[in-house]
């Protein structure tokens, strides 16, 4: 198992070297569905778990909806992490919520990232995706418009997103795009190769995380007070039986 997930991380490493115009796109597949909430960790004192708050969109940005793909391709020389020199994603961290069957697969997902910039002040956003077990990039969820400063840790943004249908229960790696608002450019990306947080996260949509309900059989006994009253009747049957043939045998004597 630990080779092949060392395998996996190799491709995952491979794929995600890619520049943004050779990343195709294909249909979104049916029945994708995510809720999510999203700020400032600065502001995450507004941060609630299993919110269900819509997502949000922009309409400047290269709208593609919940479950759009983006098909893997061959290595290429690109650098997948910094697209632009200008802007770059210095870290990510995931958190996992959410098992009411108790399988060890979760449907909540909350996503922490700290975008930089050379610039004083910049605003982006960004589409974050999953992919599972190797297969293509399924988009999630889109960000607002934010802004950032610098390199600063203090404008760390975060995405919490519970998986509500259209996402079959495995392991689910991450990939965050970061968009200039600017004009609309793809500017920096971050996945698995750059953070092990991001990698092989075990995720199920709501729909399949049904709560196990105890069976419980029940059986029918005679016995206590029933099974003493049938006894009861019983004997009074057996009782006017013995007593009708006794009055038959007096009144046969008599009739000799």
């Amino acid at each position: 198992m630990t080779a092949i997930r060392q395998f996996r991380t190799l491709i995952v490493a491979a794929s995600l070297a890619l520049a943004a115009p050779a990343i195709a796109q294909s249909p979104a597949p049916a029945g994708v569905q995510v809720l999510a909430e999203q700020g400032k960790k600065a502001d995450e004192s507004q941060r609630k778990p299993g919110k269900d708050a819509q997502l949000s969109s922009k309409s400047t940005a290269p709208t593609r909806g919940a479950g759009a793909r983006l098909q893997r391709k061959a290595p290429t020389a690109a650098d997948a992490q910094s697209i632009n020199q200008d802007f770059w994603i210095f870290d990510a961290t995931t958190a996992i919520a959410g098992d009411l069957d108790g399988d060890g697969f979760y449907t909540r997902l909350e996503l922490d990232f700290d975008a930089d910039t050379v610039y004083d002040q910049a605003w982006v956003y960004a589409v974050v995706y999953l992919s599972l077990e190797g297969g293509d990039w399924v988009e999630y969820g889109e960000t607002a418009v934010f802004d950032i400063y610098g390199a600063s840790g203090g404008d760390e943004y975060y995405f919490d997103a519970d998986l509500v249908s259209g996402f079959p229960t495995g392991y689910y790696d991450v990939l965050i795009e970061l968009y200039d608002d600017f004009d609309g450019r793809l500017v920096a990306t971050f996945g698995p190769a750059q953070s092990a947080d991001l990698f092989d996260l075990p995720l199920e949509s709501e729909t399949v995380d049904a709560p196990v309900e105890p069976i419980v059989v029940v059986t029918e006994e005679g016995g206590g007070s029933a099974g003493l009253g049938l006894l009861g009747l019983l004997s009074v049957a057996l009782l006017w039986r013995r007593q009708r043939l006794h009055v038959a045998d007096e009144l046969t004597v008599i009739t000799r």
